[in-house]
């Protein structure tokens, strides 16, 4: 199984790796995952890969900030854009296959207007909600 976590947060980052962890280590041991930082890395990414699964955050910088996320943070924050899901597009036309999964804590209206994902979770859900959809799709 091939992943891809696209989240800009360290912290995030942190759980949503431990929550796969825990999900996959009896059903998919061996999976690959790839993490992306920025809007210009999903990119880049979904052109050189196939995925099976995405994990997509909504609001990312346009290039790893992650330099800045504990140094800066007004500046940080001020780099993020609503933008993540404008790739889902992108990663059905290269593959209609892969489950992607909208990470956004955004409120539903923020995301109001851009592609849907197939499913919605909060980061630290992914444990608990991740194994009940492979089950549903594999």
């Amino acid at each position: 199984m091939k992943l891809l976590i696209v989240e800009d947060g360290t912290d995030a980052l942190r759980v949503m790796k431990y929550g796969l962890k825990a999900a996959l280590s009896k059903s998919h041991p061996d999976y690959e995952c790839d993490i992306a930082r920025g809007y210009h890395q999903v990119e880049d990414f979904v052109k050189k890969n196939l995925y099976d699964l995405v994990l997509l955050d909504h609001n990312l910088p346009y290039d790893d900030q992650t330099a800045l996320e504990y140094t800066d943070e007004r500046k940080y924050s001020d780099l993020l854009c609503p933008v993540g899901y404008t790739l889902i597009d992108v990663i059905r036309r290269r593959s209609p296959s892969t489950i992607i999964i909208g990470t956004s804590s955004g409120d539903p209206c923020e995301l109001r207007g851009f592609p849907e994902p197939d499913y919605r979770m909060g980061k630290g859900q992914i444990k608990e909600e991740l194994g009940r959809i492979l089950e549903e799709r594999f």
